[in-house]
């Protein structure tokens, strides 16, 4: 700062210029520009000057009262000269203009439609017994039998059968239902087709049996023996006839056996028909009971004392770590700061290295760039 200072007390400044030499040399002979003297406007007094100039809404034709002596043509626009309202102001009209709330006066209009019914309902079951009194009864109508004809009974008749409950209908079931070991087994002989329990034959099993069968090249006859009308010069074409797809089938079938011949059982053979099961199905009540009677109670498992002649996974008995002692124990592990020691040659450190240099500040840059830039005593003019 006190350098800045020396260099600012040395530096002339423009009063210190000559001005008859500056006044009467022209522009030419000066080799650089010249400093102002004048005072510059600032921003607000050219606003204000240009504010001062210009005429506001109300200033024009204001000799005439705001009237135009010329006729403004249909359409032209014209400046307004209503003052609005502010915000305050239109809050207090509206404030002025809105009731109180006991001012309000409440009317209710008569509806042009209809009313609201104050009819009572009726229930579902009076509605069920008002259309059970107006419908007949079974003995209101004419006996089937002691009609003449059949002709004469113009629709049908309502049944008197009195149906079963869903609870006899399961009951009954139950009653006609054989039980697992009442059902009669029987296996009705059919022309037809079979289910096959033969043992399919593999790829090299079908290969081998092929093979055994085709003769080899010794069972074929000589072939300088033949007459010269049975000289092949190429291969021989077989006279084999293959089985059809139906031929196959048939020979399998008859290969494979029927169902009567599997041996049964004694007990299911002597059941010619079906029996209906006299047997009385658990509740579901009495099959949780049975079950809970099979399942044994949370003290009747013996545990093992060694953890690792269990099985299956185990629970846990150990004690979690907090949060706070996770932190604590990593940074007991973590080195500090100066735990960590330094190589003294930066040529062995692999990666980068912390600068200790003292960069200079900002005011330290400015005075060395203002130290190397040269005063305006120190521009040489050129001489006219």
């Amino acid at each position: 700062m006190e350098k800045t200072i020396r260099e600012a007390s040395k530096t002339p400044g423009p009063i210190d210029y000559q001005k008859n030499v500056i006044e009467s040399s022209p522009a030419d002979a000066i080799g650089g520009g010249r400093f102002s003297t004048a005072f510059p406007m600032t921003s607000l007094d050219i606003v204000e000057a240009r504010s001062e100039e210009i005429p506001g809404p109300n200033s024009y034709f204001a000799s005439t009262g705001g009237v135009p002596k010329f006729s403004i043509p249909p359409g032209a626009p014209k400046f307004s000269t209503t003052i609005p309202k502010t915000p305050m102001d239109l809050l207090m009209l509206r404030s002025a203009e809105t009731p109180g709330p006991g001012q309000y006066r409440v009317t209710y209009p008569e509806a042009p439609g209809g009313t609201i019914s104050k009819s009572e309902l009726k229930t579902d079951a009076e509605i069920v017994a008002a259309r059970s009194a107006k419908v007949p009864g079974p003995d209101a109508y004419a006996d089937y039998f002691l009609r003449t004809s059949t002709d004469a009974i113009g629709g049908g008749r309502f049944s008197t059968a009195k149906p079963l409950t869903e609870l006899e209908i399961l009951q009954l079931r139950s009653a006609e239902t054989p039980g697992p070991g009442q059902y009669p087994i029987s296996f009705p002989r059919k022309s037809g087709g079979t289910i096959s329990t033969a043992k399919l034959k593999s790829s090299a099993e079908v290969i081998a049996t092929r093979a055994s069968q085709t003769p080899g090249p010794e069972a074929y006859a000589d072939y300088y023996l033949k007459p010269a009308s049975d000289s092949i010069r190429g291969g021989r074409f077989s006279t084999a006839r293959p089985l059809t797809h139906i031929e196959l089938v048939e020979l399998r079938s008859a290969e494979t056996p029927a169902p009567h011949d599997y041996a049964l059982k004694s007990m299911a053979e002597t059941i010619s028909g079906g029996r209906f099961s006299t047997a009385r199905p658990l509740t579901q009540l009495e099959i949780i009971q049975l079950r809970s009677a099979e399942t044994p109670a949370p003290h009747d498992y013996v545990l093992k004392t060694s953890v690792e002649s269990i099985g299956g996974g185990t629970f846990s008995s150990a004690r979690p770590m907090t949060h706070l002692q996770l932190i604590q124990q990593r940074s007991s592990e973590t080195p500090a700061p100066h735990d960590y020691t330094l190589k003294g040659s930066t040529e062995s450190i692999c990666g980068g290295r912390f600068s200790t240099a003292n960069p200079p500040s900002e005011l330290d840059i400015t005075q060395m760039r203002s130290a190397e830039t040269p005063a305006p005593h120190d521009y040489q003019s050129m001489a006219m």
